[in-house]
């Protein structure tokens, strides 16, 4: 804790006003623009899940139907 309690005085210090306004802007906008990139990248690997899964469902049902009818026809023999 007293770290931090030591660099914000350095920050206080070395920086005026104006400086420390535009240095603090500035953290939000990459901190904002980082974010809103990372929530965009994980939408597009979503579409990309969904339209993965959209194409491959049919298949799976069918293999999941044959194992399933494969332990029913031991079963039953």
């Amino acid at each position: 804790m007293t770290y931090i309690k030591a660099k914000i005085r350095r920050f206080n210090k070395e920086f005026n006003r104006e400086e420390k306004q535009v240095i603090i802007l500035g953290s939000i906008v990459t901190i904002l623009a980082v974010t809103m990139g990372l929530v965009f990248l994980l939408m597009i690997a979503k579409k990309i899940f969904d339209l993965y899964i959209n194409l491959t469902a049919p298949y799976f049902i069918k293999a999941m139907n044959n194992i399933i009818g494969f332990f029913f026809e031991g079963w039953t023999l």
